[in-house]
């Protein structure tokens, strides 16, 4: 094995890209890394737009050639222009921030191994404002080697040639980014029939592979054909190993596909006792198998899964999972403590998750809630204060919490004093929304209650909390009894993820 040699500061870094029509996306891509690269190599597989001035306008060297239905084909192609030592792939629309550049930069200087081929996360941001980041680990940096060719027409690889070429694979710590673009219905459409075109060619090249079973079931499950997805996806599980990646997906996408159907819980329990079977400590498998007991109210075998997931769970690197997984899964127990009875028990869990990671921003406004609806004021207070130094409006929660708290202690005219002024200054947190919507509910104020809630709809129109709230006022407005907070179920703020297991990692319990 060659060692490193921390004195060589020569070694050329090539960021090589594979394009087609990519003129809105590219230039980002190109900016993040132009201080890092030594050059940008740029392989064109057909325009038809201004791609390929931009990318030359950003100092990149464009190559064109025919697209050939592989990804594979336009990857080795690529390779064939590359002249640097080290070699970065990137995405069109994807970028490097200027920590990541910092790392990349000091790891090529100092510790990169030529025998070896590096992991990087790609990070996609949520799809809603109460959501998180999703993530996936994909080999994306190696030195360039003639050896190493990439295969398969899609999702395609470069791990097969390293293992040949007796490579080993390590993590970096390091983070490549994509933008909300990657959410607009229009491109994951246009990705989705391509994907399964690909995938029909390559199941006739090659046969039933988990690879290609994987590939197909996802693209029709992205088109709404969720029955043709899950019998794929069985197919999938019938043939794939345990060692297969593709097999855990095949999972996720039984899982997600089976959303919304009638009496799918039932069969999303067994599935998910199946695949436990297979991968006991995979924690999104065991943040899904809380929430549908939650749903079904079995709230003791809820808790143990979720703490499962909290004090044991594991993820995989290669399939899209929840960066904050683990906060997920303590704010799940949370919940399920808190509908026991037991804030206590509900506060003692969050407490535990802020002790090893206290930047958790969503860890911190869980425990805010909750100490104010157990008159717990002054905590919640110290809790804003608390909060990352970028948290937005973050210099008007404390007035927030105040005013929060002064309504669950069944003062809801103090209350809104202090939440409608800290939203007539524009802060729209949904700490704010939520309590001044219920110091509204409280008092009767439902012209004011409706403004709020249409304000907070326009703002995060997925958020199932809203639903919530105006079950509680219609409620009131039948009985003509006033609810007080601390009548309202708890309100967790868990995401709804966008990838593989969409769904299945938020409680259907929560507001």
């Amino acid at each position: 094995m060659s060692a490193p040699d921390p004195s060589d500061a020569s070694r050329r870094l090539s960021v090589a890209m594979i394009v087609k029509n990519a003129a809105e996306t590219l230039p980002a891509t190109l900016q993040s890394v132009s201080v890092l690269a030594d050059e940008i190599v740029v392989l064109d597989t057909g325009s038809t737009d201004a791609t390929i001035d931009v990318a030359r306008l950003h100092g990149a060297v464009v190559h064109q050639a025919a697209w050939q239905d592989s990804f594979a084909a336009a990857r080795n192609e690529c390779l064939q222009h590359v002249t640097g030592d080290w070699v970065l792939w990137l995405d069109a629309g994807e970028t490097l921030d200027a920590t990541a550049e910092r790392q990349l930069h000091n790891f090529l200087g100092q510790t990169a191994d030529r025998d070896k081929a590096y992991l990087m996360f790609i990070e996609r941001p949520a799809l809603q404002a109460a959501g998180c980041t999703e993530r996936i680990g994909q080999v994306r940096l190696h030195a360039r080697r003639p050896e190493l060719k990439f295969a398969g027409r899609l999702r395609e690889q470069l791990l097969p040639s390293a293992v040949a070429a007796g490579m080993q694979v390590d993590a970096l710590d390091c983070s490549i980014h994509r933008t909300a673009a990657d959410h607009e219905p229009r491109r994951h459409a246009a990705r989705a029939e391509r994907n399964l075109r690909l995938a029909d060619l390559a199941l006739a090249d090659e046969g039933e592979q988990p690879a290609w079973l994987a590939a197909r079931a996802e693209a029709l499950a992205q088109l709404g054909r969720n029955d043709e997805a899950q019998s794929v996806y069985r197919r999938l599980l019938e043939i794939a190993d345990r060692s297969d990646s593709e097999k855990l997906e095949g999972y996720y996408g039984l899982l997600t596909t089976m959303e919304g159907q009638p009496a799918a819980s039932e069969g999303q329990v067994a599935i998910c006792l199946e695949a436990l079977d297979v991968y006991p400590l995979d924690a999104q498998l065991l943040c899904a198998m809380g929430n549908y007991l939650l749903g079904e109210e079995r709230l003791d075998l809820a808790a143990r899964s979720y703490e499962l997931a909290v004090r044991h769970g594991q993820v995989d690197p290669a399939t899209w999972h929840l960066t904050e997984l683990a906060d997920v899964a303590a704010t799940c127990l949370s919940l399920v403590h808190q509908l026991q009875g037991n804030t206590g028990k509900a506060i003692e869990v969050l407490r535990e998750g802020l002790v090893e990671r206290p930047q958790s921003a969503r860890l911190r406004r869980q425990i805010i809630e909750l100490y104010i609806k157990s008159g717990q004021g002054r905590d919640a207070i110290d809790e804003c204060k608390r909060l990352p130094f970028d948290t937005p409006y973050r210099s008007q929660l404390s007035s927030v919490a105040r005013g929060a708290a002064l309504t669950a202690a069944g003062q809801p005219t103090e209350g809104i004093a202090l939440l409608a002024a800290a939203y007539e200054s524009g802060c729209r947190d949904t700490l704010c929304l939520r309590w001044l919507a219920t110091a509204y509910t409280t008092v009767k104020q439902w012209d004011q209650f409706e403004s709020i809630v249409a304000d907070w709809e326009q703002i995060e129109p997925e958020n199932p909390e809203i639903d919530g709230i105006r079950r509680l006022a219609a409620r009131c407005r039948e009985t003509g009894h006033t609810a007080f907070p601390a009548e309202t179920p708890p309100q967790p703020i868990v995401p709804r993820p966008k990838g593989t297991l969409r769904r299945v990692t938020e409680p259907s319990r929560g507001v």
